[in-house]
């Protein structure tokens, strides 16, 4: 970051048709992904290849990981993952009665683990016990973004952020939510006209969002 200088170059992979995923990561390592080929990890500090993953669902996949120490928590078709981070061992795999082919990362709470969905809206784990706490059913999507869905389809692409006790998170019915984090109520709803793909941001008391429209909204929240 201080020279710009080139630390290391991955060359084990290459992108192939792409990805919606961004990269993740922690101290030790890097996690990528190639839609319809695999998830990659590789070490943090030179880039060489630590393991790949393309089983048991993990290949037709376009959401981004999230890593909470040595663990990645992760969605995919049906499925909810939580691998080990320097191996890529599965430790938990979830079946879901839903699709996940959306491009949502999980947020981890203190006892909630939350992502979209592509037809149900927002959902909440317990993360002891990764029973289902809540769903929050949102409206029909304005675009039909998620791979194999059809109306009625409450998709959320995005990924959702905790601000206090509310879950905000944009939705592909043109409707930006903050939900309450332990019921799954909606406390708050805005209406843009458009759908959103993109994650909302919070900074301090102020929530930025965007839209499909071309259109950024900056919210006022209370302290």
């Amino acid at each position: 970051a201080a020279s710009g200088k080139l630390l290391w170059r991955n060359d084990a992979w290459n992108r192939r048709e792409g990805t919606t995923s961004t990269l993740s990561t922690n101290d030790d390592v890097v996690i990528g992904s190639v839609q319809w080929s695999a998830l990659y990890a590789n070490d943090a500090r030179n880039g060489k290849l630590l393991w790949t993953r393309s089983d048991s669902g993990l290949r037709n996949r376009g959401a981004s990981a999230a890593i909470h120490g040595n663990l990645i928590y992760i969605i995919s078709e049906k499925a909810f993952f939580i691998l080990d981070a320097q191996t890529g061992r599965t430790i938990v795999r979830k079946d879901l009665e839903y699709s996940v082919y959306v491009t949502s990362t999980p947020l981890l709470t203190d006892r909630e683990i939350i992502f979209g969905t592509a037809q149900r809206g927002l959902v909440a784990l317990d993360n002891q016990t990764l029973e289902e706490l809540w769903n929050c059913e949102v409206g029909d999507a304005l675009i039909y973004t998620a791979p194999y869905t059809r109306p009625v389809s409450a998709t959320i692409e995005t990924s959702p952020i905790l601000a206090g006790n509310l879950v905000w998170v944009a939705a592909s019915d043109g409707c930006i939510y903050g939900i309450d984090k332990r019921q799954g109520q909606i406390k708050w709803k805005h209406a843009t006209g458009a759908p959103a793909f993109g994650s909302v941001a919070a900074s301090g008391n102020a929530l930025v969002a965007t839209d499909f429209g071309g259109n950024v909204y900056l919210f006022h929240t209370s302290k």
